[in-house]
């Protein structure tokens, strides 16, 4: 597993203690970012302390309960009235474990799913703070479906899906859902690896067309959550920051033109976002925007990185802001692949015979020299 993508297991075990609780969520557009970063901060100092003064105290009960049973088995060896003392004093050690037990796990689970709601809300505050955004909802309890995932045909062979955070509203009229997923795939029985892990995004767009087109949009410095259901697409494209793959019969420019793949060049996949994956059919379109830990998993243990939260919200307005060009109808009719490949051979040679225009320094510079 890539260095960005580090289990946080103590994470992992407060949110499995926490999953059955029912978290109500609302709404609340906030953006000031330093208030942001210091009431993320302040929350999770809260709930890093209490935790780690639950198991300093589990710690010491189990010590203590071990030492009263060891204690019990010595007595219970002796002759009596120690033998009964011995039975008593073990007996006393196992009811107090249950009841320390019981006590503690339905109290810190409760403190738990206080901070993730919290959390949520205020990082939500931030990225979805754009006035555009409308009708936003989130339902805790929604996950993204597995075969909305392997419907957009960017990744195949999909084991498994994971989903949480599933918000839905509407950009400039039209409905969208965002939510945050992880797609794997089985390496053998026992093992997955995962495919994607980032944000998602899925909309409308007004498009008709057979087929579809997939374009990565990919980092310079690694490579991951690279798109692997290709067997039925052409690279019509690539360069040192794209690449586009096309149904046979699709020329990709008729949906994805220059001013198209311009705004999205204006992405940039560095830092935090380190991949994105874009599908468009007729109808509709999905982003996949891989992030590093640093946006994907709630600040624990550590101080919270609010330049990950600014990076994400950025990159997801650039997102809605590219893919509502999509929203004007257009009718593409399909073409002869033939006749796609004669066209980008032509393309091509139009572009080699161009010559480089060289900028010509003005008069007055060179009578300076």
């Amino acid at each position: 597993m890539p260095e960005d993508r580090v289990n946080n297991e103590v994470l992992n075990e407060l949110m499995e203690n926490a999953e059955e609780e029912k978290i109500q969520f609302s709404f609340k557009r906030n953006d000031n970012y330093q208030q942001i970063i210091t009431d993320v901060e302040n929350k999770r100092q809260d709930i890093h302390v209490k935790f780690k003064k639950s198991k300093r105290l589990s710690n010491i009960v189990t010590l203590i309960a071990i030492a009263l049973i060891i204690g019990a088995f010595i007595l219970i060896v002796q002759p009596e009235p120690l033998k009964y003392v011995g039975y008593g004093v073990g007996g006393a050690a196992l009811v107090g474990m249950l009841v320390f037990y019981f006590l503690n796990k339905s109290k810190f689970p409760s403190a738990t799913k206080d901070y993730i709601k919290d959390i949520t809300e205020l990082m939500n505050s931030y990225a979805f703070h754009d006035e555009r955004l409308d009708k936003l909802y989130l339902d805790p309890n929604e996950k993204i479906d597995q075969y909305a995932v392997t419907g957009d045909r960017v990744y195949k062979n999909v084991s498994r899906t994971g989903s949480r955070g599933v918000v839905h509203g509407k950009y400039e009229g039209e409905n969208f859902t965002v939510g945050e997923l992880a797609a794997y795939i089985r390496t053998d029985k026992r093992q997955e690896e995962p495919l994607f892990v980032g944000k998602y995004l899925s909309t409308y767009n007004n498009y008709q067309f057979d087929g579809r087109v997939l374009i990565q949009l990919k980092s310079k410095t690694k490579v991951i959550d690279s798109p692997n259901d290709l067997d039925d697409l052409v690279n019509a494209k690539e360069d040192d920051d794209m690449v586009i793959y096309a149904s046979k019969n699709i020329d990709y420019k008729d949906v994805a033109d220059s001013l198209f793949l311009s705004k999205l060049r204006r992405i940039s996949v560095e830092n935090h976002l380190i991949n994105l994956n874009l599908v468009i059919w007729g109808g509709h379109t999905a982003v996949y925007m891989s992030f590093d830990d640093a946006t994907m998993v709630l600040p624990f243990e550590n101080q919270f990185d609010g330049t990950a939260l600014k990076q994400y919200q950025e990159v997801l307005m650039q997102a809605f802001e590219l893919v509502s060009s999509l929203f004007t109808k257009k009718v593409i009719a399909s073409k002869p692949a033939s006749e796609i490949k004669e066209e980008a051979e032509k393309e091509e040679k139009n572009q080699e015979e161009t010559p480089e225009v060289k900028e010509e320094k003005p008069a007055s510079e060179e009578g300076d020299k």
